[in-house]
């Protein structure tokens, strides 16, 4: 590691990152986000119908150390896009009516909860937990919560395959919703992430070698629609941070 390498800053990263990003968009096709006006029925959803349970996520997120940038922001945004993903999925396969409230409503509480207990850090131990959590916290205001467990307990295995369509939908949703912040972070929260957990930026630069993996792997129409130009464009980012910032 050369002396240079070693004086990079964090700083320095979030403006090459940001400036490469711009440029990037210019040239490529890289979808927006649902915006909050798209996103406000699913927001209502937690707020009114499921109140009780965000206080109770909330509660809990205040007895634990929340794993930088997923505490209750995380938990709100996940679970909004999932709801978002879960309608659109939803249009895609001709649901209707009670089915698809019940599909919605079950993707809305799973996105909540997902990362609960994400303090345990990023492996199983946060799934485990997370889903006794989740089921505990949904037990407290009358809501059978198997489905929810089910997908906070398996929500970062890609290859995880439910076995019916409600699950399927609501697996997928919250997994998608989740994973497109793998392409997109790069062009700002994730260094900023890492420079809270201490870690070198000489390190953090060459930390993407996972990103490949996650081109294919998205679960519902809309995901495979968007996925993968995420996924490119986060590549993009941090291929161009590595070697401008490796000399």
């Amino acid at each position: 590691m050369t002396a240079e390498m070693k004086n990079i800053t964090f700083d320095q990263i979030q403006l090459e990152a940001e400036s490469f990003a711009v440029n990037y968009r210019k040239t490529h096709d890289v979808p927006p986000f649902p915006s909050d006006v798209q996103l406000q029925k699913y927001k209502k959803i937690l707020n009114t119908k499921y109140s009780q349970v965000v206080e109770l996520v909330k509660k809990r997120l205040s007895e634990v150390e929340s794993e930088g940038g997923h505490g209750y922001e995380h938990l709100e945004d996940v679970a909004t896009r999932a709801g978002f993903i879960a309608e659109t999925e939803c249009d895609f396969r001709g649901i209707k009516n009670d089915q698809r409230k019940e599909i919605i409503n079950e993707t809305v509480l799973a996105g909540l909860l997902h990362d609960i207990e994400r303090h345990l850090g990023f492996g199983e131990d946060h799934m485990v937990n997370g889903a006794d959590t989740a089921i505990r916290i949904l037990a407290a205001v009358g809501i059978k919560g198997n489905v929810v467990a089910t997908v906070v307990r398996n929500h970062d295995h890609m290859n995880f395959s439910p076995t019916d369509q409600l699950l399927e939908i609501v697996f997928g949703s919250v997994f998608d919703a989740d994973h497109f912040r793998y392409g997109l972070e790069r062009e700002d929260t994730f260094w900023r992430m890492e420079e809270k957990k201490g870690k070198e930026a000489s390190e953090v630069i060459h930390d993407y070698k996972f990103l490949p993996a996650y081109i294919h792997v998205w679960k519902t129409n809309y995901g495979k629609e968007v996925g993968p130009k995420y996924i490119e464009f986060g590549l993009a980012v941090a291929k161009h941070v590595e070697k401008t910032f490796s000399v």
